[in-house]
């Protein structure tokens, strides 16, 4: 094959192998989403699919593989660090983009010498592995070299990085008619540029897809519920979501009297430290018995739990948390929010991003939830709590929704639907090669 050789960063560990006909390899890739909730779903993606005798290759981008380095030794698969594949501090969703088309320019993707490099680190990485089929966890360079090459793959997202193909608009640029914005076309226009010019360069044999046909090509399994995708209920769509949960759990009690079961129980999710002093302090001044899960606090609010709040800085165990709460204070995690929903639990999300201000505003438009524009919290959050306590049509209204979830989703769990596609999936061949023959 002509072009860059595998980049000398590139290094496997575990058992990597060139599989021969009729035994390949599920390549797991992940590039984007820095979040614990992505390396609890690979996980459980590797040990499903060991429940099926397949072995599987982990791909992840240099900037993921330092920071789970130890967490990533734990999985139990051959893995292989892709230096090209992210750039530090560009995996966050970009503010000022109109389209998804945009956050992959915020990512790189109309940066034509970075777009080349990665293509080609993941084709080499295909055509030396030989997978059988590619999942796909936040991945979207990987997704391209899926399509151009034609192997056969599976998206698994909580929806935000699998957008509608022909309708990418975020945000306030998202029409509810279906107009395209001006922005989000120009957008669009330029990653399809961009796509065409690296492709050629790589000696592609026939025409370069458009970005919408690399957003269609992979089969999806969204990790959420109609009620919690950033774009809305899709049709015909498989959602099944993960619940994930962390490998050492903290267990925690409520604060306060136990047994008494009329209490006010609320679990709190926060990340911004001037957000979460405010929340728990009217929390306490309300007598709200409060669980609080802050990653990274420092201890420095000893007084809290004498007010009936709790705050942790390692996760809890949410299947305990969520049979419990009266009600959900988040950033508007998609696994949060789906999890509320199941559990008929209302919410008030204050975003922390343009995803989550997706979610937070598909919540408060079913009345699943009041929805907080970040800039503004601080001036809203007492409103907002006092509506959710005084009031119990938002408990009604998410109770409602808990029973049509529960019956629209009663014989579809993660772990079927991810055997099922991987034997959609492994009965496809792929065959185009790329380029001149090695």
């Amino acid at each position: 094959m002509t072009g860059a050789p595998w980049p000398a960063s590139g290094r496997f560990s575990g058992r990597p192998t060139v599989q021969a006909e009729g035994a390949r390899p599920i390549l797991i890739a992940w590039e984007q989403g820095g979040n614990l909730g992505h390396l609890l779903r690979i996980k459980a993606v590797v040990e499903l699919l060991r429940e099926q005798q397949r072995e599987a290759i982990l791909a992840v981008s240099h900037v993921l593989g330092n920071q789970f380095a130890e967490a990533l030794a734990g999985i139990p698969c051959a893995k292989v660090v892709v230096r090209c594949a992210a750039r530090e501090g560009r995996h966050h969703p970009n503010a000022q983009a109109a389209s998804f088309a945009g956050v992959l320019s915020g990512q790189g993707w109309t940066d034509e010498p970075w777009l080349r490099n990665s293509m080609q680190a993941w084709v080499n990485l295909c055509q030396l592995t030989k997978p059988a089929a590619v999942v796909l966890d936040y991945a979207p360079v990987a997704s391209l070299a899926a399509c151009v090459l034609r192997i056969p793959a599976l998206q698994i997202s909580s929806g935000f990085d699998a957008p509608p193909p022909t309708r990418q608009g975020l945000g306030r640029f998202r029409s509810r008619t279906g107009e395209i914005s001006v922005a989000e076309a120009a957008e669009v226009a330029a990653v399809d540029a961009a796509i065409a010019r690296v492709i050629a360069t790589l000696g592609h044999q026939g025409p370069a897809p458009f970005l919408r046909e690399v957003l269609a090509y992979p089969r999806q399994l969204l990790d959420c519920l109609p009620q919690t995708d950033p774009y809305g209920a899709r049709e015909n769509a498989v959602y099944a979501p993960f619940l994930s949960r962390s490998s050492t759990p903290a267990h925690a009690s409520w604060p306060g009297e136990p047994s008494d079961p009329s209490r006010t129980r609320a679990f709190v999710y926060v990340r911004e430290p001037i957000v979460a002093e405010q929340l728990l302090h009217a929390l306490a001044r309300r007598k709200v018995s409060t669980l609080c899960f802050w990653p990274g606090y420092s201890g420095h609010l000893p007084f809290m739990k004498e007010h009936g709040i709790s705050v942790h800085a390692q996760p809890l165990d949410l299947n305990d948390v969520f049979r419990e709460a009266s009600f959900v204070v988040s950033y508007g995690s998609v696994g949060i929010a789906t999890r509320a929903v199941l559990a008929g639990i209302p919410q008030i999300v204050i975003p922390t991003d343009i995803e989550k201000g997706m979610v937070a505003q598909r919540l408060h438009e079913q009345g699943l939830g009041i929805c907080l524009k970040p800039r503004r919290a601080s001036h809203g959050l007492d409103k907002a709590l006092d509506q959710m306590l005084g009031t119990d049509v938002y408990r009604e209204r998410c109770k409602a929704i808990q029973l049509q979830v529960q019956c629209a989703q009663a014989e579809r769990t993660f772990s079927k639907e991810i055997h099922a596609e991987m034997d959609r999936l492994t009965g496809q061949m792929w065959s185009i090669p790329m380029g001149a023959s090695s």
